[in-house]
């Protein structure tokens, strides 16, 4: 089966992660001819790491041109709504299905895009959501999509790793994975970490992965809580193994989410999360089981949830062995290709 994946760009994101991961385990382990089409550029984070690799890599951005990549495809599989109107377009006349995987959890409301759903409707095979409350509300705003829509979790390769507990000073490793952008809302862990009592955040150590435009903003915030010692940004690192070797809880302050490759990638190395309860946050994190969850922005709930695991650590390794056998059992990336494979089928 011939599977064209189309995405806006190859920067670091969760989305971009996932459809890499996606194509490679269809390349190498379902034997598809499986083709990434990105409409970015070559300087982006992720694509000299695909084009190094064994999976097939295009850059196009023009119809034209993606109707020529197109032509002979089984399946053409867009991962951003802002390809929707080329491919739509780079389609008329071929007969590949079109399947459109929404990662997002709030739906495009504007008169630009009701206008354009409307068109795609007529062309597209199945609309995808990667969670129940994604899927309720897109169709909630367009019903007319109700028969052509349908969940598929997530899923992706367990990181392989020899996890060594917490730092060589024996710190609790609080990290934080995603890009600095408003919706990530990292300034919220920061508030809850200045919250502490000072015993406990003497027994921290917090770490940021990723870079964006508020970057500075919190690192100067950090610095004027007086936390510029036990928080480290450490910018964008490609490499998991690194982030979550060592870690002990991952903390997500997002707006919104659909449903987190990041939790899903700390689930896979046994690492609970403290989670905003929002989108697809919510069908990932079992309190009690595999993490905790606050509502969004509430510093004070996610203080109290954080001193909690330093004073009863014995709560943190209970989650850390639920949290990976919950992943082995629901999310990992043979499940995941699997069920696409019969909504391309379908």
């Amino acid at each position: 089966m011939k599977i064209v994946h189309v995405v806006s760009s190859l920067n670091m994101g969760g989305a971009e992660r996932f459809v890499v991961d996606l194509a490679c385990f269809q390349r190498q382990q379902m034997h598809d001819d499986s083709i990434i089409l990105s409409m970015g550029q070559s300087s982006d984070a992720l694509f000299e790491q695909v084009n190094n690799s064994s999976q097939k890599l295009l850059l196009a951005s023009k119809v034209g041109q993606i109707r020529a990549i197109c032509q002979d495809a089984d399946v053409v599989h867009v991962h951003s709504s802002y390809c929707l109107f080329r491919v739509t377009l780079a389609l008329i006349g071929l007969t590949a299905k079109m399947v459109y995987t929404r990662h997002n959890q709030h739906p495009l409301l504007s008169l630009k895009w009701r206008v354009l759903y409307r068109l795609v409707f007529m062309r597209l095979h199945k609309a995808i959501f990667v969670s129940d409350a994604a899927q309720k509300k897109f169709v909630t705003h367009y019903p007319q999509y109700q028969d052509k829509t349908q969940v598929v979790l997530n899923g992706l390769s367990a990181i392989d790793i020899s996890r060594e507990k917490g730092s060589e000073q024996g710190l609790l490793n609080i990290v934080h994975v995603g890009r600095f952008v408003a919706l990530k809302s990292q300034h919220v862990l920061i508030e809850a970490i200045s919250k502490l009592p000072l015993p406990s955040r003497q027994k921290l150590a917090v770490n940021f992965y990723g870079d964006g435009p508020l970057m500075a903003q919190n690192q100067q915030r950090a610095a004027a809580f007086g936390l510029e010692q036990i928080s480290h940004f450490h910018g964008n690192v490609q490499d998991r193994e690194k982030i979550y070797q060592n870690a002990d809880l991952l903390v997500v302050t997002s707006e919104t989410e659909g449903l987190s490759l990041v939790i899903l990638e700390a689930f896979s190395c046994g690492v609970p999360c403290v989670a905003s309860r929002v989108g697809g946050n919510v069908e990932l994190v079992k309190p009690q089981q595999t993490g905790w969850l606050y509502e969004y922005a509430d510093s004070d709930a996610l203080a109290r949830i954080i001193n909690d695991v330093i004073t009863e650590p014995a709560k943190l390794e209970q989650a850390a062995t639920h949290c990976k056998e919950y992943f082995f059992a629901h999310f990992t990336m043979d499940v995941c290709a699997q069920n696409y494979h019969q909504v391309y089928q379908s």
